[in-house]
């Protein structure tokens, strides 16, 4: 592709790591300013430095960690050699992968048009298999998806051949940083929060972290998204019109008010992302087509964050002292009851308050599918794709977890299980899976394996000796649908004030093997009162029956899956203590 200037490249830039960057310490002063730094870097810095080399670059798309845009051919390596200096000389630790291709003069990626450069007596003498292959490699020549995948394999490939990365020498003698416990000490100095001793690397993240950017760009989002539902925004901002963010995880798990005293004090981390959205862009022709879906979806994913948070959480007044000498009533003031990790093209990470966890990442899968409905986006495709869809993994905890380690648990929730629900041709919608964690000694803990076995299942023994197929006693994770089913049996539970000393033993019955546990519940049912039974049903009705109705609790699998019988007794169970408290509960399903 040749314009005036002269030959075009295409490169794209990824940085390395980045979650082990941002969460190297388990601080959040120190995440918050981690992710601070890589977003200027990503969204600012990095975009004027290419502009400043190459005049005629076009970015096409900035976010999360990840940048693509079109410059000038003699000018790419300059840019791919200034961009990876510039990361580990800002950050001392974080690094970029960076490469480009030029694009041949024969094409032109922005009308998505092919090759003309072979005339008919060359296609007339191949055969009808050397034709069709010419013919979809000619395609593929036009189309600015095909090459932002092959960019993308190329990418790949440079970043498993790096050989150094920036390291720094931690001699036995040394002093650890007290944040990350990594590196070896180089200062004291206080420049946001309690004083200790830092590295130089946590340091420069303490040191961006009084800088508020995702709070500002997510007010600004609110405001300009759901312009049209002001109700949305004025409840948001009721307590204040500007809130500052929570010094540490304890301000967030403060404002946890679940209906169980004792479960106050946690937590949960959201990991979402968009399924199937990957190659969804890739299949656009045309670098406009590329760049309005790409604008779409981030858009999309930004109005899915604000809707959630904005429905389920307002700025209150929290104890979030600033510094070791304000008094207590300085030491209140209007606050985010969340953190905003990041929010990428179709990723986003979340620390909320426990109560309202499971409702934000229901909220957000269907705010985000609904914008883009309204966008025509997941109609237009709606033969040839799936429709776009956020699925969610969470982890629920006591606010002294570490960070990073819940942040590997709704990861694997997401990944293994969450998003391989989501994709399965019967569901093809958000799905939701979810852990709580009620102790901290849990490294080394692998949530799936952990699933394998009691409490979450058993093999009881089939006919002639030979094993059946297991009980899976909970059913995570769940599809949109059966989540909003399962918010609303609990918080009709709530509602009537079903006793817990009723719901455990029904629960704990599980392990007991299928009959017995059916025996046990239908005998406890019909001990209910008309009122407490009633709202039973809805836990009954969480999941659809295909086939008749199932043994109660159970839900029949079918044939082909790894389980025989599911039940949501035990999900319903955990998450009980966790609904939001009657009085305080903001939102109603």
């Amino acid at each position: 592709m040749t314009t005036k200037n002269g030959p075009r490249a295409l490169l794209i830039a990824d940085t390395d790591r980045t979650l082990d960057y941002v969460f190297e310490s388990a601080r959040l002063p120190e995440i918050r300013g981690g992710s601070n730094i890589l977003l200027e870097l990503n969204e600012q810095t990095a975009p004027k430095l290419i502009k400043s080399i190459d005049g005629d670059a076009d970015i096409i798309y900035a976010a999360g960690g990840c940048m693509l845009c079109m410059v000038t051919a003699d000018k790419a390596q300059a840019i791919q050699q200034t961009l990876e200096a510039l990361y580990p000389r800002e950050t001392g630790v974080a690094t970029i992968t960076c490469v480009y291709r030029e694009l041949p003069e024969s094409i032109d990626v922005d009308q998505g048009v092919p090759r003309a450069d072979v005339d008919d007596a060359h296609l007339d003498a191949l055969s009808p298999f050397q034709r069709r292959r010419w013919e979809q490699a000619d395609r593929e020549l036009g189309n600015f998806g095909a090459w932002v995948r092959l960019l993308g394999h190329d990418l790949r490939r440079r970043k498993q051949e790096k050989r150094y990365v920036p390291f720094v020498e931690a001699p036995p003698h040394a002093e650890r940083c007290q944040s990350c416990r990594l590196l070896p000490a180089a200062t004291l100095n206080a420049h946001y929060g309690e004083s200790m001793p830092r590295c130089v690397e946590c340091a420069k993240k303490n040191r961006a972290s009084p800088r508020f950017p995702w709070r500002d760009i997510f007010e600004g989002r609110l405001r300009d998204l759901h312009k049209d539902d002001p109700e949305l925004i004025e409840n948001y901002f009721a307590g204040a019109e500007k809130g500052t963010v929570p010094l540490d995880i304890g301000v967030i798990a403060s404002a946890c008010q679940p209906r169980n005293p004792n479960k106050r004090g946690y937590v949960a981390f959201i990991y979402a992302d968009g399924d199937g959205v990957g190659s969804f862009v890739e299949s656009r022709r045309t670098r406009k087509e590329y760049q309005d879906m790409s604008k779409k979806l981030r858009d999309a994913t930004w109005y899915a964050v604000t809707f959630a948070l904005a429905n389920n959480l307002a700025i209150q007044p929290l104890d979030n002292p600033m510094s070791s000498d304000e008094s207590e009533e300085e030491r209140r003031r209007p606050t985010q009851p969340f953190e905003i990790i990041t929010v990428g093209g179709d990723d986003v990470m979340l620390i909320v308050p426990a109560h309202v966890a499971l409702q934000v990442a229901h909220d957000m899968a269907r705010a985000f599918t609904e914008y883009l409905e309204r966008k025509g986006v997941n109609d237009s495709d709606k033969d040839k794709n799936r429709p776009l869809t956020l699925s969610a993994g969470v982890v629920i905890a006591p606010e002294h977890m570490p960070v990073r380690l819940m942040r590997d648990f709704a990861r694997e929730l997401l990944k293994e299980s969450a998003k391989p629900r989501a994709k399965d041709k019967d569901t093809e919608c958000a799905a939701v899976d979810f852990q709580i964690f009620t102790s901290t000694a849990v490294y080394g803990t692998d949530v799936m394996r952990q699933r394998s076995g009691p409490p979450y299942a058993i093999a009881p023994p089939g006919e002639d000796g030979e094993k059946a197929r297991p009980l899976r006693l909970h059913h995570r994770p769940y599809t949109i649908e059966e989540l909003d089913r399962l918010l609303r049996a609990l918080d009709a539970l709530n509602r009537e004030g079903f006793p817990t000393s009723q719901l455990y033993p029904l629960a704990e019955a599980l392990e007991q093997g299928r009959r017995r546990a059916t025996l046990f519940y239908l005998y406890q049912r019909s001990r209910l009162n008309t009122r407490l039974r009633r709202a039973l049903e809805q836990v009954e009705a969480i999941v659809e029956f295909k086939k008749g109705r199932d043994p109660l609790p159970w839900y029949k699998a079918d044939s082909n899956a790894a389980y025989a019988f599911s039940t949501t007794l035990r999900d319903v169970a955990e998450l009980y203590d966790f609904v939001p408290e009657l009085e305080t509960k903001e939102v109603t399903a």
